[in-house]
């Protein structure tokens, strides 16, 4: 191979095959305008809209991981109709990933699976969507006004 890579890059930006200098079919020219496989791997989706609005709230909770029966103390951060963030009283949060649990607080008791483990807590969906009129009630007594819940 006697050709230089500069000239190389030069054929394949004009639309030529490297190797013969020939023109290459329009397909193979949009192929080589394209992002690279790392890229496209790495992008992350364009948009990505939850299905319901999370309120910041401070409810004390324990979660029950139903297969270990263990209780684990702790907050509810966030809550939706779908689902909510559970912060434990512990330093150390195990990926418990596909996990059934039941969230009590107060005389409330909801079952749901955990779908995110973060630093910031369990992201739990819930098995049954949960009533707006209930989540008003719930932030009326634990809720954040919306400038409190910034800083």
């Amino acid at each position: 191979m006697s050709e230089t890579i500069s000239t190389l890059r030069q054929r394949l930006r004009t639309g030529q095959s490297p190797a013969t200098g020939v023109p290459m079919p329009v397909r193979r020219q949009a192929m080589l305008h394209t992002e690279s496989m790392l890229t496209r791997l790495l992008r992350r989706p364009a948009a990505w809209v939850r299905r319901h609005e999370r309120f910041a709230c401070c409810i004390v909770a324990v979660l029950d991981i139903v297969d270990k029966d263990v209780p684990v103390d702790g907050l509810v951060t966030e809550i939706s109709q779908g689902g909510l963030l559970f912060r434990p009283a512990t330093r150390f949060i195990f990926d418990r990933r596909g996990s059934s649990v039941l969230v009590r607080f107060g005389d409330e008791e909801w079952a749901g699976s955990i779908v995110n483990v973060k630093a910031t807590g369990y992201g739990v969906r819930l098995d049954n969507e949960v009533q707006p009129e209930q989540i008003q009630a719930l932030l009326d007594r634990f809720g954040f006004a919306d400038d409190e819940a910034l800083g």
